[in-house]
């Protein structure tokens, strides 16, 4: 698959409460808006379904538009997002991860060990980058 337009010098400055940060990005045009949020939350620490993305034109970027490619939603090199944390109002319920054994439970057993095969190296070892 061809790579695409490199897109380079995206500005994007995350208002964060009183603190702003910002970053800067080189990403390839055919890369998708998924891609996309996924990398900028990595630079702010945040969940991609935490982050909410405005285009310089004050353009809202939703989540209906994840699977177009940067060249598709108009993305050029030198232009400037912002990027704000949103609050998503999840109901997770909460489950006993003792038993009454005092071990853990083996439905908390099961849901570890897979977050461990889904997020391990091939050394077998957990990281910021396989974690991210």
């Amino acid at each position: 698959m061809l790579k695409g337009e490199l897109l380079e010098n995206i500005v994007i400055k995350y208002r964060a409460q009183a603190k702003t940060k910002t970053c800067i990005m080189r990403i390839y045009s055919n890369a998708t808006v998924w891609e996309f949020k996924k990398e900028v939350s990595r630079q702010f620490e945040l969940a991609p379904k935490y982050l909410r993305l405005e285009m310089g034109n004050n353009r809202v970027v939703k989540d209906t538009e994840n699977g177009k490619t940067l060249a598709q939603l108009g993305l050029k090199s030198n232009e400037q997002l912002t990027a704000t944390k949103i609050f998503v109002e999840e109901e997770i319920p909460n489950a006993p991860l003792i038993g009454s054994d005092g071990h853990l439970s083996e439905k908390a057993k099961a849901i570890f060990n897979e977050w461990f095969d889904m997020y391990s190296n091939e050394n077998g070892q957990m990281t910021k980058e396989t974690c991210g």
